[in-house]
């Protein structure tokens, strides 16, 4: 924990920062694969390039004929057309990998700052500063103050006295 921004006793509302969790290596990861992403990406298009160069090339080589070009010419460039679009397919897939785990770090990000679910009285505070915290370990304890439900028992001969609602 970076930051715990309650105590006992205080009053919050639904939405608060209650405490913030170091996010730094969360950053980091994130600017890492957004650069990633963007290297796979820009490679996906150079080879989609390459690709579609040599079969242009490979078209042009087919209607000259083998009186121009040698057979294992014309087989050569529409290989490497192949292997370019092969290439660039790869690079494609390894960006949308990328993107989803960007996507999923930035999800954690947005989680590295908790809020108050609800309008309440912190009652108390079990998380310090500098602490590790856990996943599902309660940071403290709040309470809704119009969620209070009384039970008390009314002697027998006073119930005719009182009905429900009644304040």
């Amino acid at each position: 924990l970076l930051r715990v921004d309650i105590k006992a006793g205080q009053r919050i509302h639904k939405g608060e920062q209650l405490a913030k969790l170091d996010d730094t290596d969360l950053k980091s990861d994130i600017a890492a694969a957004t650069a990633d992403e963007r290297s796979s990406r820009s490679a996906s298009g150079e080879g989609g390039a390459r690709s579609r160069q040599a079969m242009e090339e490979y078209k042009r080589m087919a209607r000259a004929g083998t009186k121009v070009f040698s057979a294992m010419a014309i087989q050569a460039k529409l290989a490497e057309a192949q292997a370019g679009g092969a290439s660039s397919g790869a690079s494609s897939e390894a960006a949308k990998s990328i993107r989803i785990k960007r996507e999923a770090l930035e999800r954690q990000l947005a989680k590295a700052s908790i809020t108050a679910p609800f309008d309440g009285m912190v009652l108390s505070v079990r998380a310090r500063e500098g602490q590790v915290a856990q996943k599902g370990e309660p940071l403290a304890r709040v309470y809704d103050p119009s969620d209070l439900l009384f039970r008390f028992a009314v002697p027998k001969e006073h119930r005719k006295q009182i009905a429900q609602g009644d304040r």
